[in-house]
This record gives C-alpha cells, structure tokens and sequence, in this order.
C-alpha cells in the first residue's frame, strides 16, 4: 500500500463580514458605488478584508454566499434602489427593491484564490438612504 502526502494545499475557509459604520451612499448619476466599512463577522474567524472593503477568497471551491442588508431612509415615488453582489468586477445577482430591508441570493458560485466578494449600491437619485451598521447588515459566504 501507497501513502500519498499532499502539502501546502489551501483550503478554502467560510467568510464573512459585518457593516462597522453606517454609511449614505451617494450615486452620483445614479451609477454604482462600493459599500465600505465592514468589519469581521463573529463565527467567521478565516474572514480576509481587503483596505477596498472586499472579502478576499484564500482557495478555490464552490460556496452559498448570505447577503442581508438593513436601510433607512426613503426613495422617491416609485424609485428603487439596487444591490449587486460583485465577484471581482462582475455582478453575480442583483436586486432593486425600495424597502429597508434587503436579503440579496444567488446560486452557488465558484471561487478561486484571490477572488473578491463585494456589494455594490445604486441609491435612489433625489433621496438619501442610510445603509446601517451592525450584524443585520453583512455579506458572508459557506461551502456550498
């Protein structure tokens, strides 16, 4: 019988964070902005935070991604504001909604090392929405 010893393999590792101060933020021309501040999640002791407010993938695999996002704030008559989970620099799912309380889904995605997991935000033009802080405000992501 064989024994095969395989080292240095990376293993990808659950991730998450949580909004550490509220933010309003401003759309200029309705286009996307990053949500930024975010600190680690509690449970979620392998989370990597880039300085650009991103979850930092450590390996490949296929993962669950949780998103849930609290506002307050209003949006004018029959505007919406929209959420996309980026994965580097492309929407994986999105979501336009006027409530204040958003939970943003999507299938099982793929990873690879170095990957990054971030929120994007169009707010409503005329009105200001305050994303808030605090552990009902987070994006996080299991194995799948």
């Amino acid at each position: 019988m064989t024994l095969l010893v395989v080292g240095g393999m990376q293993v990808l590792m659950p991730m998450g964070m949580n909004k550490a101060t509220p933010e309003i933020p401003f759309s200029k021309g309705r286009a996307p902005v990053k949500i930024t501040g975010w600190t680690a999640r509690d449970g979620y002791p392998d989370t990597v935070i880039s300085g650009a407010d991103e979850l930092i993938v450590n390996a490949s695999g296929v993962v669950t991604v949780h998103c849930h996002i609290e506002l307050s704030g209003s949006v004018g008559f029959g505007e919406k504001r929209q959420f996309d989970l980026m994965l580097n620099d492309e929407s994986k799912s999105s979501i336009e909604s006027s409530a204040n309380s958003i939970d943003l889904t999507s299938p099982p995605i793929a990873l690879t090392a170095g990957d990054r997991l971030w929120i994007s935000m169009i707010g409503s033009a005329y009105y200001s929405t305050t994303v808030k802080a605090g552990v009902d405000t987070y994006l996080s992501f299991d194995l799948a």
